[in-house]
């Protein structure tokens, strides 16, 4: 009977690490077709449902399927697969409040996967390109209409945000959604528009020194700062930059285009999102605990587990697992730009950036894997006790017959092959959102109805100034 039920539990692990390296291998594939550009390619394979096609990644679908639209200037289909992805979200909010139960076995990539907040605010960022992409490309006022209340639906999802949070927003970051407010009431240009973009003026001013000292882009001392971020609060404005704000060119740059008067702003959508990563983490096991609440001989349970492992006498066991993080690049610098028109350089400056998502996405990975790993390894814990205990059984029946050693062997191996699948088990979560740009930067000019080049980076973008007060334009790099 124990025989059988270690063949069951290896059986049923196996299956499930199977499935775990499948959507490993399907994230490393979208990754490697977004950095070769084959944008339709990958549409093509999620429509044949060679991508996405489970229930629990139909938020990635509809969020990659966004992305890969608006690169393509299919702003139409782009914004229609942004509204889903959003509606999706909010039925997903439910389920994890109210339905979700994990499996024992279940691995993280098996599960549905749960935007996290900063995804949703982005979907918003780009329901707001795609409406601007929109009414340039049909000139029809509708889409401008449609600028405002998606500005209101990210303030209200911010501010929901912190309501259930208990004023606790869940990661920082929200300077991008105050500056694009901020720009988008101006070009809005009524009267109650410009007081609605100076009150975001203000608050994104507040929120420069509020949340983004939190990050190496805007702040040289942002160690000091995440160290004490509790504590900030009670702090004076003087107190808080001698000590803990050290504001670097990215944070001066934000600043100071809040002070500008422009007639246009370029958009700049920079770059891919960092992919996630696996980010390896240890759990102590307590084998003498295990055995005592199953009935289990304490000193043999804990001896044969020891000589299963090869732990040498004194060594603390412990099992290993993984969670998932970024590597986000180093502080980030504002990049040169020249704007050329009839091929003469006519004005030149660097772009402000306003968020590296990458750097935004690690904070937020890195501030879940603090609460996740208790949880994730006290679960992985019980899943190597049950399979360690499983072998000790067979070990103890096949002892009476055929001896010590024969007995050992035969247990140790039945152990190896179900640790094997389990560590296929423990692979990290690493889908994600890789369509998201990586850095959102802003270029405040001031020039004459006319066609243009924008020159950054080596690449060359033209843009029209239609003579219109004020004009937002998008570019994706």
């Amino acid at each position: 009977m124990v025989v059988k039920n270690l063949k069951l539990l290896t059986l049923l692990i196996f299956l499930c690490s199977c499935s775990s390296l499948q959507q490993r291998n399907a994230s490393n594939e979208v990754v490697k077709l977004y950095s070769n550009g084959e944008y339709q390619e990958l549409v093509n394979k999620i429509k044949e449902k060679k991508l996405y096609q489970r229930e629990q990644d139909r938020f990635l679908k509809q969020a990659e399927l966004g992305t890969l639209f608006f690169r393509l200037g299919e702003y139409e289909q782009a914004l229609a697969s942004f509204r889903l992805a959003s509606q999706i979200s909010e039925e997903l909010y439910t389920i994890r409040v109210s339905k979700k139960l994990k499996s024992f076995l279940m691995n993280d990539s098996d599960d549905i996967y749960y935007p996290n907040p900063y995804e949703l605010s982005m979907i918003r960022f780009y329901e707001i390109m795609a409406s601007i992409m929109l009414e340039q490309k049909s000139n029809q006022t509708k889409h401008r209409r449609m600028l405002e209340p998606a500005s209101r639906s990210w303030q209200a999802y911010l501010d929901n945000l912190k309501e259930r949070k208990l004023g606790e927003a869940d990661f920082k970051g929200v300077v991008l959604a105050d500056v694009m407010s901020y720009i988008v009431h101006l070009y809005l240009g009524s009267s109650a528009d410009k007081s609605i973009a100076k009150s975001f003026r203000n608050i994104a001013r507040k929120n420069l020194k509020q949340k983004m000292g939190l990050y190496e882009s805007f702040n040289s001392k942002y160690e000091a700062y995440r160290e004490d971020f509790s504590k900030l609060h009670l702090k004076s404005e003087k107190e808080l930059f001698k000590k803990y704000i050290s504001k670097t060119e990215v944070y001066k740059g934000v600043e100071s285009f809040l002070k500008k008067n422009y007639g246009q702003v370029i958009v700049l959508l920079n770059g891919n999102i960092t992919p996630k990563k696996p980010k390896k983490y240890s759990f102590p096991i307590d084998f003498i605990g295990y055995a005592a609440s199953h009935n289990l001989s304490g000193g043999d349970f804990a001896s044969f587990s020891a000589r299963v492992l090869a732990l040498s006498s004194g060594t603390k066991p412990t099992i290993a697992f993984e969670l998932p993080t970024i590597d986000s690049s180093s502080k980030r610098v504002n990049s040169p730009f020249k704007i050329l028109k009839e091929g003469q350089e006519i004005f030149k400056g660097k772009a402000i950036t306003v968020s590296h998502n990458s750097e935004v996405m690690k904070k937020l990975l890195d501030e879940e894997a603090t609460k996740a790993r208790i949880r994730l390894g006290t679960k992985l814990v019980a899943k190597h006790l049950a399979i360690l205990a499983s072998a000790y059984g067979t070990y103890r029946v096949l002892k009476k017959k055929q001896g010590e050693f024969l007995a050992y062997v035969a247990a140790t191996a039945a152990y190896a092959v179900s640790n094997k699948a389990l560590e296929a088990l423990e692979l990290a979560d690493i889908r994600s959102w890789n369509g998201l740009h990586d850095f959102i930067e802003v270029v405040p000019l001031q020039l004459k109805k006319g066609s243009y080049i924008f020159e950054y980076g080596g690449k060359k973008l033209s843009f029209n100034v239609t003579g219109k007060k004020k004009q937002i334009i998008p570019l994706i790099l």
